[in-house]
């Protein structure tokens, strides 16, 4: 399977396996009598899902959360279209799925079903971002057609997308999610010029290069995590979350447990409870392995 802008290999040295599972399992709060009362909400890229794609530890270890009746929650930046392909692979088609930062959320019965979904208009934030950045690449999320264009991305970014015939086509309708990407630029200088733009209305998370999501205001993963919990009768101690990026900063603060991958930068670390291996090291699958340790 391709993937999509997955982060590069965190290069740490590695932790024996197990090791991770028993630094995890010292680090658990309290937990549920019933499994079923457990939700994990796992992050995609840089947890899940590494450039080579996803290892057998972490897919026996969503498949072991499911047989136990626990509630296994992907929650991702991706739209529909390219969280398809990863929630086949992990064979995850049976349940729920957080996509565009909280603004969807998707029930699963082999095909997706949206269940909630927020959006906005995207006009006058992306007319801010062109004005600070003419050269900026834009692009609306579609939903299952994938991301429209306004030009081209740099080659292997985007699993589905088409381009627009021009920008009003982007801008022109609501959306889910608007992207922003700025190829010649590096990710520190991006940030800054996005976050100085303080933009109103909406919520705004930078990836870990010059691209950004841009998506509506108090929508979030962890807005959606929480409607989500509390439709399925989920008790708040029963809440574990798994991520390495800056969108989820939000979910790892609303979990009773959130847990940052090893890669992660400083503020995502400083978000959370406890911190695993990196992907390349199976970090989520140690800390879903010493979760069901207790049951």
């Amino acid at each position: 399977m391709k993937n999509l802008l997955s982060p590069p290999l965190s290069g740490l040295p590695e932790t024996p396996f197990e090791q991770l599972v028993d630094e995890a399992a010292a680090s658990l709060p309290g937990l549920p009598e019933d499994p079923s009362d457990l939700l994990f909400a796992l992050d995609i890229d840089g947890t899940l899902l590494h450039p080579g794609g996803v290892t057998p530890r972490v897919f026996d270890a969503l498949q072991e959360a499911q047989e136990v009746g626990a509630h296994v929650v992907i929650a991702t930046g991706r739209g529909v279209a390219s969280t398809a392909p990863v929630v086949n692979e992990v064979a995850l088609t049976h349940g729920w799925t957080v996509c565009s930062n909280g603004a969807l959320t998707l029930r699963w019965e082999g095909e997706p079903e949206v269940a909630t979904r927020h959006d906005f208009d995207p006009r006058e934030v992306a007319e801010q971002v062109l004005q600070a950045i003419p050269s900026a690449l834009l692009a609306r999320d579609e939903e299952a057609l994938g991301l429209l264009v306004s030009a081209p991305f740099p080659r292997g970014e985007l699993l589905f997308h088409q381009v627009a015939n021009d920008l009003e086509e982007v801008i022109g309708r609501r959306t889910t999610k608007l992207v922003v990407r700025a190829p010649e630029m590096d990710r520190e200088h991006f940030a800054q010029m996005m976050h100085l733009l303080e933009l109103e209305g909406c919520e705004l998370s930078v990836g870990w290069t010059a691209w950004a999501d841009i998506g509506p205001m108090g929508v979030t993963k962890a807005s959606a995590l929480e409607d989500l919990a509390v439709a399925l009768g989920v008790p708040s101690h029963g809440t574990i979350a798994i991520g390495d990026g800056m969108n989820d900063i939000a979910m790892l603060r609303w979990a009773a447990h959130g847990v940052a991958m090893g890669s992660a930068d400083s503020a995502v670390i400083n978000a959370a409870d406890a911190t695993t291996g990196p992907v390349e090291h199976d970090g989520a699958a140690a800390v879903i392995r010493a979760v069901l340790q207790q049951y």
